[in-house]
């Protein structure tokens, strides 16, 4: 592999490049990551049940396996998550008046385990409404049923006085590139931020199929975040070969298909150079198509082909057009 350029490298004068790793990953394609990657993610090691299934038993052997790996390469990382209303355990959201105090003790035990390695925290994840109209919450989470609005100040207030100076504070979401949503990310920063800067990143977690985002939307997507003075990361990083909805059985993987999806890692590219003053990094939601979430989802067990590099670590047609500048 010493002859193909490294993705790191490449980018070298524009951002970070990033992968979300997990152990087996690591076990199997470590010499890939090291060669092309200069930023990594744990993709579920870090999450709040990963590391604190019960109150105050914290099983750390999974994500110290990957920020070990990181430590030994000299390899940054971003850290991955506190507040979601996804894989948290139950036991937090029993008691209300010690939950705040619950989520300080878990920054604060996470938060410096990792402290000499992670150079920035998604600190809330997935907070706003999917649909247009009515709050722009997400009402349906378990932090939003306890405390309202509050919560995500109050978590990023914790993070800010537990966290190292100059960890990026990050709010990440998913749909961010769509105008509606997109307008509510920003209603929302600008609420946590009333007071004082508390949110410096908005992690656009970018998880797009070719021709949706439009590259258009995608521009005025950077644009308005960053004329909120926020600085952008993107956080997860994947181009899904399949439709929304597609039935099972649909003919998907055509010489057709991957051309749209090499051209469409191209341009957004293009459009993150273009962007580079305003960007950190920009993270791949997985190393090889074998490892991506994608997957199983939506129907369990449908293959995708979503990243740059094939499941025996072999460079695409997308990853050429990535480094083709």
């Amino acid at each position: 592999m010493s002859e193909i350029v490294s993705l790191a490298e490449k980018y070298k004068d524009y951002f970070k490049i990033g992968a979300a790793v997990n152990p087996r990953s690591i076990a199997k394609y470590g010499d890939l990551i090291k060669k092309h990657f200069n930023s990594l993610t744990c993709e579920n090691e870090m999450k709040f049940i990963s590391v604190q299934p019960e109150r105050g038993v914290f099983t750390f052997d999974a994500a110290d396996t990957v920020a070990n790996f990181a430590r030994e390469n000299g390899i940054p990382m971003r850290g991955h998550t506190f507040v979601w209303h996804g894989q948290t355990p139950r036991w937090i959201f029993e008691d209300k008046d010690s939950a705040y105090e619950e989520l300080a003790k878990h920054m604060e035990t996470v938060g410096g385990r990792y402290a000499d390695i992670v150079y920035a925290w998604d600190v809330v994840n997935e907070a706003a409404n999917d649909a247009d109209g009515g709050n722009i919450y997400r009402e349906r989470s378990p932090w939003y049923g306890l405390f309202g609005e509050s919560y995500l100040k109050e978590a990023f207030k914790m993070a800010k006085r537990i966290l190292p100076a100059g960890t990026k504070l990050v709010y990440n979401d998913y749909n961010e590139s769509n105008p509606g949503k997109r307008d509510r990310i920003i209603e929302m920063i600008r609420r946590i931020n009333d007071e004082g800067i508390l949110v410096d990143t908005v992690g656009m977690q970018s998880h797009w199929r070719p021709g949706s985002p439009s590259l258009d939307m995608i521009c005025e997507a950077i644009e308005k975040y960053a004329a909120e003075g926020l600085r952008i990361h993107i956080t997860e990083l994947d181009v899904s070969m399949h439709e929304w909805n597609e039935a099972p059985g649909t003919v998907w993987d055509t010489p057709e298909r991957a051309e749209e999806h090499a051209k469409y890692y191209g341009d957004i590219f293009a459009i993150f150079r273009k962007y580079k003053d305003h960007i950190d990094s920009v993270t791949l939601w997985g190393v090889t198509d074998g490892t991506s979430w994608l997957n199983g989802f939506p129907v369990r067990g449908r293959p995708d082909k979503a990243l740059l590099f094939t499941d025996d670590g072999m460079p695409k047609e997308a990853f050429y057009r990535v480094i083709d500048f």
